[in-house]
């Protein structure tokens, strides 16, 4: 039996409200650490969309690589058509309760307006894995507002049938509402006939299902007739989608070709067509994703259905991450669809990269087109016989290119660190001044900064600009604009943040304090890190009170006072977080990263540090490692001096609950310092709110 989220995935394209456009919203990640690239998905959406690519990155979706192929091979999709392919990113993104309200809740709110009505019974409904889609609940919420209008029919008696409907979501046991009897008023007997369809829609009864909705579409009088047939053909689908046979494909089909060819109801016609092009991509793969993949080099009123239909059976035919055993390609398809269409030989060839170098050569040699030079481009190295010629190519690029951004992108990777490549960089970052932060221009930054030849030289290319915070997955800042280059915020880059915190001394934490050409950005990050360890060195007053006096912290306070004030400024983010520091390892300075890349990098930007300095570097870094903790061990020594001497005071609760929520999500071993302020908590708070939310340490 197939996988219910495949068959979500099938029929949610079809089934989601037209007119509902998805709001943007965080997901709910524990992390909060700042980005300054993406890898997955370009900066700005709408901007992609609109053909301003930037750099594309063989790492991303498929989704993002077919538009950016319509434009690199010219072509270009109308405003409409932009629009709607956002939407469709950002709906393929983020789960449906980030993509928009929460469908239950707009239900409940809807159920909560019908009088006399029972309390509704808990509904959870799991997204990645539904029985019920979202838009079953939005048609709820519409049809109560809608049957509130009409006279004469039992609303309270409607909700509850409802609520029989919706237990078919989560239950394991048949709910079905009764029928009502034949002299129940017409309305109450429709919306009641379209209950019970739904009903065994959702309890896995599909022909049974099919059966009702036919029976309803030859009830004129039903307000849910123009659905009727829709909703058999999609019942008859789930009958293969839930089953081991095709034959509910088989009857789908001439309902949805019927709808089809119906241009009386566009609406319709528009939601069948989608339909039936999945079914045909079951029935007849190969020629059907052929068909599609043709159709997508350029704009159309159907650009948006055909992507998706398109990006299913890529997925489907590579057997990309599910379990699609019944409804994959032939293996044998796979070479016919990449011969026949362009798009789809240049995507995997793209994504492949060093893998398909050899093709992507040749198939430069033969189009000397846009889309081939980066695909070449992408998977070569710099010793590679052919490196120049490529770089020569990408030289004569117009900055209008939409290729351009990525061109530059691999010209300067293959350049290294030649003095040809600080040129080059220099040039590019001076043309991009002043322009709203993007992934490319933190990465123009980075190969600055890795390219430096010493620490004064690196100064200025030490701080990034933040994109959005990490969410764990796709953050939805990624569909609005970004900030002004002069708003955006900025932090310290990690990569110097390692290198500070691995190998510099205290010292030179405070000299970089004094210097002008340290970017004022990430100075806060940097005074945190040199208190910190000013403080944990026990180096004494005088550099801990000079560190202070730069933070804004009362240098001539009693130290209990100046470490107490510099732990909320870090709990409390003004202007630091945990998380900020945590994201480029200043909060936590025994942690280790395991790639050899990083490694390899860190070793190398020792150089930009005098020798006498490394080793003092480390031996502060040894000492830092025994006392454990790092920022956190700093953080609750002063709090519970502070409790000890100011116990009455209100806020201790709310800044022992931060340090615990702080302590969680370290790399690092904390639990000496998490554990301390746990206990401490739980004794002198035991019957305040926070406490109890507080039930473990970490």
């Amino acid at each position: 039996m197939i996988d219910r989220r495949l068959c979500a995935l099938l029929l949610a394209s079809s089934v989601v409200a037209a007119d509902a456009r998805p709001a943007f919203a965080t997901g709910g990640c524990s992390s909060e650490a700042p980005l300054d690239r993406y890898s997955n998905h370009p900066d700005f959406l709408p901007s992609f969309a609109a053909g301003q690519l930037g750099v594309v990155l063989p790492t991303f979706v498929r989704a993002y690589l077919v538009v950016a192929y319509v434009y690199l091979a010219g072509g270009k999709l109308g405003a409409s058509t932009q629009r709607a392919v956002v939407d469709m990113w950002l709906a393929r993104s983020l789960a449906p309760r980030d993509a928009g309200p929460d469908p239950v809740a707009v239900w409940l709110a809807a159920r909560k307006k019908i009088k006399n009505a029972p309390p509704p019974p808990k509904l959870e409904i799991y997204w990645f894995d539904p029985v019920c889609l979202p838009d079953a609940f939005v048609t709820a919420a519409r049809t109560a507002e809608r049957i509130a209008k009409q006279p004469g029919l039992d609303r309270a008696a409607w909700a509850v049938a409802q609520d029989q409907v919706f237990a078919n979501c989560i239950a394991k046991v048949p709910s079905v509402p009764p029928a009502l009897p034949a002299d129940a008023p017409d309305a109450a007997r429709a919306e009641r006939d379209y209950q019970i369809a739904s009903a065994c829609l959702y309890l896995g009864d599909h022909a049974q299902a099919a059966l009702r909705f036919t029976r309803i579409a030859a009830d004129k009088t039903s307000p849910w007739a123009p659905w009727g047939i829709y909703l058999a053909a999609r019942a008859h689908i789930r009958r293969s989608l839930f089953g081991t046979t095709s034959k509910g494909l088989d009857d789908a089909r001439p309902l949805l070709e019927g709808l089809v060819s119906d241009a009386s109801a566009p609406e319709m016609q528009r939601r069948a067509r989608a339909l039936l092009g999945l079914v045909l991509l079951r029935r007849e793969p190969g020629p059907q994703l052929r068909r599609i993949a043709a159709a997508l080099h350029d704009d159309s009123p159907s650009f948006v259905t055909l992507l998706g239909d398109y990006l299913l059976g890529l997925d489907l035919l590579l057997k990309d991450g599910r379990d699609s055993s019944q409804i994959a390609l032939a293996p044998a398809e796979l070479p016919a669809l990449v011969a026949d269409d362009e798009m789809t030989d240049w995507i995997l060839t793209f994504q492949r990269g060093k893998a398909k170098l050899d093709h992507a050569l040749a198939r430069w040699d033969e189009k000397h087109a846009a889309p081939w030079l980066l695909a070449a481009l992408a998977a070569v190295e710099s010793d590679h016989p052919r490196a120049r010629e490529l770089i020569d190519a990408a030289a004569k690029l117009p900055r209008s290119s939409p290729a351009y951004d990525t061109a530059v992108h691999e010209t300067l990777r293959l350049l290294g660190s030649s003095a040809n490549v600080r040129q080059r960089l220099d040039e590019e970052l001076e043309r991009r001044a002043g322009d709203p932060p993007s992934s490319f221009g933190n990465q123009l930054l980075a190969m600055r900064l890795a390219a430096a030849r010493s620490l004064a030289e690196a100064l200025p290319y030490v701080e990034r600009f933040a994109l959005a915070n990490d969410e764990c997955g796709f953050p939805a800042a990624a569909g609005e604009p970004p900030p002004a280059h002069a708003q955006a915020p900025r932090f310290l880059a990690r990569s110097f943040g390692d290198l500070l915190e691995r190998h510099a001394p205290l010292s030179r934490l405070v000299a970089l304090l004094d210097d002008p050409a340290f970017p004022a950005g990430p100075r806060a990050d940097l005074a945190a890190m040199a208190y910190a360890r000013a403080e944990l060195l026990g180096d004494g007053d005088p550099a801990a009170r000079a560190i202070a006096d730069k933070l804004g912290t009362p240098g001539d306070a009693v130290p209990e006072a100046r470490r107490f004030a510099f732990a909320l400024r870090l709990l409390g983010g003004e202007p630091l977080s945990p998380q900020g520091l945590q994201a480029h390892g200043l909060w936590c300075p025994v942690e280790d990263r395991d790639s050899d890349d990083w490694k390899a990098s860190l070793e190398d930007a020792r150089r930009l540090l005098p020798a006498d300095e490394v080793k003092q570097g480390e031996i502060e870094r040894a000492r830092l490692e025994k006392a454990g903790g790092g920022a956190l061990g700093v953080i609750v020594q002063a709090t519970l001096a502070h409790a000890d001497a100011h116990p009455d005071d209100p806020r201790l609760p709310q800044v022992l609950f931060d340090i615990n929520k702080a302590s969680r999500y370290l790399h690092c071993n904390a639990t000496e310092w998490s554990k301390k302020a746990y206990l401490y908590m739980h004794k002198q708070f035991p019957k305040h709110p926070l406490t109890k939310k507080v039930n473990y340490w970490y």
